[in-house]
C-alpha cells in the first residue's frame, strides 16, 4: 500500500496552484509525486473547463474537476460535462449593466458568453486564453462580473441586499463578484466527487486562496491558504505556505508529507 493511497487533495487554480498563466515547477514535482504514491489531485477552480481542464491534464489530476466555482463537474475522461447547475441571472445582469460601470461574463457549461467587456474581462480573456461567444442557448451556471476594486466593492453590497435575488454572491478576486445558483459552492460539490471516488472525509487536503474556497476549506480534514491569502483566511486553516508563485501546493504537500 502507497503512503497517500485513499487520500485526495483539492487545489484551487488562480492564486493557489497558478498565477495567471505561470505554475512553479515545484508545484507540478510536488502533485506527481503525490499520485506517485497514491493520492488523489482534484482541482476545484471558478475557471471554465476551457482553462481548467489543460491545467487538470498537465498534473496528472483525477478525471473529474469542478468548475465555475462548483455549478460543473467536468469529466476530463470523457472530455464532457457530467452535472450543472442552472440560474437565472439574464434580467438582474441587465440592471447591473445599467447601473455599474462593470464587465460581465456568463459562464454557460463549456462555453462563455462575453456580454459586456471592460479591462478587467479583457484581462481575464487573454490571461486564460479563453474563446467567448456574443450568445449563449444553453444553461446558464454562472455570472461574473468584472470592474474596479471599489467598484466591485460597491456592486458585491448591493447584490447582497436584493432579497429575493436568485442566486448565492461569492467574492471570488478584488476585482471580481459572481453569482452562483442557490446552495452551489465549491465546498459541497468537492464532497460529493470525494465520495464517487471513494474518498472519506477525513482524507481529504484543500488548497485555496480567497473567499469563493472558504466552503471547501471548511471541510477540509487538512487545510491551507498562501501567504498572499486574505487574514482572515489564514486565520482559519491548519496551514500557511509561502506565495502562490513561489510554489505554495509544493510546500503545502512537503507538509503533509511531514504530518503522515
Amino acid at each position: 500500500m502507497k503512503k497517500f493511497d485513499g487520500f485526495l487533495l483539492v487545489s484551487d487554480i488562480d492564486g493557489t496552484l497558478a498565477e495567471q498563466r505561470y505554475i512553479n515547477p515545484a508545484n507540478i514535482t510536488a502533485v506527481n509525486r503525490f499520485v506517485a504514491d497514491g493520492g488523489q489531485v482534484l482541482l476545484a477552480t471558478g475557471r471554465s473547463p476551457q482553462s481548467s481542464v489543460p491545467v487538470a491534464k498537465k498534473l496528472g489530476c483525477s478525471a473529474k474537476l469542478i468548475a465555475n466555482n462548483g455549478a460543473v463537474v467536468y469529466d476530463t475522461a470523457l472530455g464532457k460535462v457530467v452535472s450543472q447547475k442552472s440560474l437565472d441571472c439574464k434580467q438582474i445582469s441587465l440592471e447591473i449593466a445599467e447601473k455599474f460601470s462593470v464587465g460581465i461574463i456568463f459562464y454557460c457549461g463549456e462555453e462563455l458568453w462575453l456580454f459586456k467587456s471592460n479591462p478587467e474581462i479583457s484581462s481575464l480573456i487573454e490571461s486564460e486564453q479563453l474563446t467567448v461567444k456574443d450568445c449563449c442557448d444553453g444553461v446558464i451556471n454562472k455570472v461574473l462580473f468584472g470592474g474596479a476594486p471599489t467598484v466591485i466593492d460597491e456592486l458585491d453590497a448591493y447584490l447582497r441586499s436584493i432579497p429575493d435575488l436568485a442566486g448565492d454572491v461569492v467574492r471570488s478576486d478584488k476585482v471580481f463578484v459572481e453569482i452562483l445558483p442557490n446552495g452551489v459552492n465549491k465546498g459541497s460539490v468537492m464532497m460529493d466527487v470525494a465520495a464517487q471516488l471513494g474518498i472519506s472525509p477525513d482524507k481529504i487536503f484543500v488548497a485555496g486562496n480567497y473567499y469563493n474556497d472558504i466552503g471547501m476549506l471548511k471541510k477540509g480534514a487538512v487545510t491551507c491558504v498562501p501567504s498572499d491569502s486574505p487574514d482572515d483566511l489564514k486565520a482559519m486553516v491548519d496551514y500557511v505556505a509561502c506565495p502562490c508563485r513561489e510554489g505554495a501546493v509544493a510546500e503545502f504537500i512537503d507538509y503533509l508529507y511531514q504530518k503522515y
